[in-house]
């Protein structure tokens, strides 16, 4: 009987260790509480692969321009040459001729038989670039007898890297260097 009254008590504890207390009904939800402070950085990822290299941008750039030549003058100058450094090289060239489907381009400087020499300067501290003339017996004056003489010109700056690159282009005819520069006229 001892045993079974031991067992009762033990089984009694047992009950009253486990009572849930009740304290009634459910309250309403109390305010937010503060933010925690903020948690250790993790590691650091893995650097990913190294993108593709773009394309370069323009080695090579064509100024179109026209100049009108009147008695008296010897030169004309063109301001319209940008973004070139000073190992660049600046391509002259003048329209020979001009048919229905082709144009034809002879790089400066030119000599037109008994009448004019037409040679280029280009300053590298102000980007003009002169179009000078001259008799071409050398006597000196203007060559132009008369107003209105107008050429169409082109200046091609070129960087000496891709003047480097392509030592087997002739770099007088400007169809060729517009080829192998892609220059869009």
């Amino acid at each position: 009987m001892k045993t079974i009254i031991t067992v009762v008590a033990v089984v009694a504890i047992a009950f009253t260790g486990c009572k849930k207390e009740v304290t009634g009904p459910k309250g309403d939800k109390g305010d937010k509480g503060e933010t925690g402070a903020a948690g250790t950085t993790g590691a650091t990822g893995a650097t990913g692969s190294t993108g593709a290299t773009g394309a370069a941008g323009p080695q090579a750039k064509t100024f179109n321009f026209q100049l009108t030549f009147n008695s008296g003058d010897t030169y004309k100058v063109y301001s319209g040459v940008t973004g070139f450094n000073a190992d660049d090289v600046i391509l002259t060239f003048v329209k020979y001729e001009n048919l229905p489907s082709q144009s034809y381009w002879t790089q400066l400087p030119l000599m037109l038989p008994g009448f004019v020499n037409i040679f280029p300067e280009f300053g590298e501290s102000t980007g003009q670039l002169f179009i000078n003339t001259q008799k071409t017996d050398g006597t000196t004056g203007s060559p132009w007898t008369t107003s209105n003489n107008t050429f169409d010109f082109k200046a091609v700056l070129i960087s000496s890297s891709q003047r480097q690159a392509h030592p087997n282009v002739n770099w007088n005819d400007y169809n060729e260097v517009k080829e192998v520069l892609n220059l869009q006229d």
